[in-house]
Parts: C-alpha cells; sequence; structure tokens
C-alpha cells in the first residue's frame, strides 16, 4: 500500500511542476505491554504512517505533512503555499550514495511476543516483591518495528527498518507523604537486557535508602551515574547543536578549537555503532552517516549541522539531520558517546570522605542551560561517607554550571551505561553545591 501511495503522490508533484522536492515515509508499529502497580496495567497495539513534503519554490522552502492518504495529492498545491513563507533554500538535495553498513534491526525485536513480555514482567513483579513487600512494582516492554524512505528529485531512493525494544523496570514506596520511585531501564534494537541485573539495582537502590540522611547544605564531591548525567549533557547537546549556533546564540559559537572541559573527557556523536536506537545509515535527508566528534581531549571540534544550517554558516552538514515525517529537519544528535575511564564505580566512591552519589534528577528547575547553567532536584541521591554509601537524601539540589563542572572532574568510570540517547561512564565531580531543605 505505501508504494501506490508514493506513486500517487510523485505524479501528483509531476503533475504540479515542482522541480526540487523531497518525500520523506515512516511507518510505526508497536505493541506495548505495561506492568504498574504489581499487576499488568496494558497491552496495546500501535501502527501509524504518514508522508512528508518539502520542496523548494522560487528560491524558498515549504514543508508539509498528512497521515491521511487521501490527502497526498493535494501536498504539491499545499507546499507551494507552504514555501511562500519559507526561508530561503541554500542547499541541493543530496542523490544516491554509498551509505555505511550498520545493523538497526534484529529479529529477536520482531519476534518479541506479548506472551514474552507478560511472563517477564510477571517475573519481574514477583522478584521486587518477595525482596521489598512494601514496594509498588512496574515494568514496561516497548517493541517497535519502523521503517524510513526518503525519496526526492536529485535521484535519492533510499530506505531501511529498524526495530527498538525499550525495557524498564520500576518500584515506588509510599511512607506517609513521602514518595521514593526507582526506576532502571535499557533499550536496544535487540532483546539483549539483563532484566535480572536491571531487578537487582532497583532492589539494591531501595536497601541503600532505608537509611534517610540529613545533608547539610555545602560543596561536595559528587558523583553522578549516566542516568543524572544526562541532564548536564543536555547542555553541550544544546551549545554544540548547529541552530544554536548558526543564530549565534550558543556559548562555544567562538570557541572552536579550544579547551572547554577536561582532557579526559571525549565526546563522539556515532550513529554506526550497531543496534543503537540512534544509529541509521543515512540521516533524515538522505545524506550518508558519519562520526562526528563533538570533543576530543577536553577540545571543542565540532558542531553538528543539517543542510539548511550548514549552509547558512558556508560549511558541510555533518549528516546530522533529525525529524519525524510531519516536521522539517533541524540538526540533532544519534548516540552520544563519551570515553570511559580506567576506575570502576566503586573506586569512584571509595574515595570520597564525604559527598552525594547523584543517580536520578527531576528537570531543569531553573536552569539556563543555554548558558551552562544547571539546578537540579535530586530524585534519587545518596550520601557517601568514608567511601561507604550510608542512606539516602530528600529535599536537596545540586547547582552550578555544566563547563566549570566539566573542568573540575576527579576521574571516571570503567563502566558506561545507555540512557536517553547515550553511552556514559559515571564521574566523580571534585566540588558541586549541593543546597538542602529540611
Amino acid at each position: 500500500m505505501a508504494q501506490k501511495q508514493l506513486d500517487s503522490l510523485h505524479s501528483a508533484i509531476d503533475q504540479s511542476g515542482l522541480d526540487v522536492w523531497e518525500i520523506i515515509y515512516d511507518q510505526h508499529v508497536s505493541n506495548p505491554v505495561t506492568f504498574d502497580y504489581d499487576r499488568i496495567k496494558e497491552i496495546d497495539y500501535k501502527e501509524s504512517s504518514g508522508f512528508g513534503l518539502r520542496a523548494v519554490v522560487d528560491g524558498r522552502l515549504g514543508f508539509v505533512a498528512t497521515t491521511d492518504p487521501t490527502r497526498l495529492v493535494d501536498l504539491p498545491e499545499q507546499v507551494k503555499a507552504s514555501a511562500a513563507f519559507g526561508e530561503t533554500a541554500g542547499f541541493d538535495f543530496p542523490g544516491e550514495n554509498d551509505f555505511p553498513k550498520v545493523k538497526t534491526a534484529h529479529k529477536s525485536t520482531r519476534n518479541f511476543s506479548r506472551d514474552t513480555a507478560i511472563e517477564r514482567g510477571e517475573r519481574t513483579i514477583a522478584r521486587i516483591k518477595a525482596e521489598l513487600p512494601a514496594v509498588q512494582a512496574g515494568a514496561v516492554f516497548r517493541p517497535v518495528w519502523s521503517k524510513r524512505r526518503i525519496v526526492n528529485s536529485s535521484g535519492l531512493d533510499a530506505s531501511y527498518e529498524q526495530t527498538v525494544l525499550g525495557v524498564s523496570v520500576s518500584g515506588i514506596l509510599v511512607e506517609g507523604d513521602s514518595i521514593q520511585g526507582v526506576y532502571e531501564g535499557h533499550g536496544s534494537c535487540r532483546d539483549d537486557a539483563d532484566m535480572d541485573a536491571m531487578i537487582t539495582k532497583v532492589i539494591e537502590r531501595f536497601a541503600a535508602s532505608a537509611q534517610l540522611i540529613k545533608l547539610q547544605s555545602g560543596v561536595y564531591p559528587v558523583v553522578f551515574t549516566p542516568k543524572a548525567l544526562l541532564s548536564l549533557l543536555a547542555a553541550i547537546r544544546l551549545g554544540a547543536n548547529g541552530r544554536t549556533v548558526q543564530k549565534g546564540a550558543s556559548p562555544l559559537s567562538e570557541k572552536l578549537n579550544e579547551t572547554i572541559v577536561d582532557s579526559r573527557i571525549t565526546l563522539i556523536d556515532d550513529p554506526l555503532m550497531d543496534y543503537y536506537p540512534g544509529s541509521r545509515p543515512f540521516d533524515d535527508e538522505g545524506m550518508p552517516s558519519q562520526k562526528n566528534t563533538i570533543i576530543e581531549n577536553g577540545v571543542l571540534k565540532n558542531f553538528v549541522f543539517d543542510l539548511q544550517t550548514a549552509s547558512r554558516m558556508n560549511l558541510r552538514s555533518t549528516a546530522s539531520a533529525g525529524r519525524g515525517f510531519s516536521s522539517p529537519p533541524s540538526p540533532s544528535f544519534s548516540t552520544l558517546v563519551m570515553t570511559p575511564g580506567t576506575e570502576p564505580i566503586d573506586e569512584l566512591v571509595g574515595k570520597i570522605g564525604k559527598g552525594i552519589l547523584v543517580d536520578q534528577v527531576l528537570g531543569g528547575g531553573q536552569s539556563n542551560l543555554l548558558m551552562g547553567e544547571f539546578s537540579l532536584n535530586i530524585d534519587l541521591g545518596f550520601t557517601i561517607e568514608h567511601g561507604e554509601i550510608t542512606g539516602r537524601i530528600k529535599n536537596a539540589m545540586v547547582a552550578g554550571n555544566v563547563y566549570d563542572a566539566f573542568c573540575s572532574v576527579d576521574s571516571l568510570s570503567l563502566e558506561r551505561e545507555y540512557y536517553g540517547g547515550a553511552l556514559l561512564p559515571s564521574i566523580l565531580f571534585q566540588s558541586l553545591s549541593v543546597s538542602t531543605n529540611h
């Protein structure tokens, strides 16, 4: 059916007289199974698809999209109207290319069944309840199959399939007016989540939370786990985004080839790793995927651009366009990879006399991420004394400047974990400001 719809749209484009155009087609199928409050909550099936049409008309970009197959023939005239208000186009659509080989789909996720999800979910609930009867346990299994196809007037016709299995394990403990939540997650193109390890970690986090510790406000050494570290990386993602740079709003705009963080920090945007959810053979404009080193040994090396933002800067695209079918492209990251350190996480904790470990945070508080400022409420954090985790802290906030923090790194862990589109180690920062409210 999709091919017939594509042919119909292509025919309408030919009749409209459009010369420079691009079609993007997306199809998604998901079968989520959700457990909540110790029992199965939802078994669902979701399927969606849609077409986006981008065109250059009189030198300007237009874009329209639809999920309604009966409206495809109207898109060419609609995109002409849209272009009247669009940006001036400064690029050509890419033609056929030799795309890199990257594995983005796996049969284990294609064949992941509801019965498997239910069995694993029930086992997860049973194990958490056996160890922690007062905790309300949950789990989510979300297998997704998708297909993306891009066709344009320069001769490009490229597509790829992707499977992603998102898995999470969680627990909630309600004690009076206090609510504590612990969660672990995993995402991959394969069915390779270590459920036992995820469950064990949730149980261990609750065990470490048994003692509530009152911490005085002050400056402490702080360990950020990969889960929490994502919030700090948001500032770097924003600062290194080509659109922010092109607008002159990034604090990093004039700092290429300058040292901006500790020399042990190397950060690479890598869409070429097999079976990672952010991997792809080409970006969302049909440019062949490539690794982009953002920071190398502490030195800012690159920003990420799509075709339009790169043209505005008289640069080449870094093949970093991201979008769905319903929106025009913009610069985005695939999988951010930070090189690991040499010390196990236990050694990072072990060297702290008095400090904290931050595992989960809530939002950005009053953060000004564009300038690197952060103020994060600690959702799940622990006190450390003499190299040992001694209990949980609550009503606490950690604040500072991302770039200052990354210049005061004590050490990075040997282990890395994948969360939220990033493969990261834990980091021990020498000193961060922590404020508490008891």
